[in-house]
């Protein structure tokens, strides 16, 4: 998780707020859109097409998850620049 916003009252941090590492993220797997917000330590949150909802299943078929270890690769690769 990344760090989005730290609460400080009369100059004191008394909270962080943390968040996903990478969000809206799409994959397109046998013509069919599946997006998701992944956290580097949590993985995937798979979400609706609405793109917020998270969807009841989180366990999408073996195809889906081959799409997604190639994504996550080319992220992985991408934070290490």
């Amino acid at each position: 998780m990344k760090r989005i916003g730290t609460i400080v009252e009369n100059g004191v941090v008394t909270g962080l707020i943390h968040g996903p590492d990478a969000c809206n993220q799409v994959i397109i797997v046998n013509g069919r859109q599946w997006r998701f917000d992944f956290d580097d330590r949590g993985g995937p949150l798979w979400l609706k097409k609405d793109g917020s909802t998270p969807r009841k299943n989180q366990c999408p078929p073996d195809r889906v998850w081959k799409v997604w270890s190639k994504w996550q690769k080319k992220w992985d690769k991408e934070q290490s620049q």
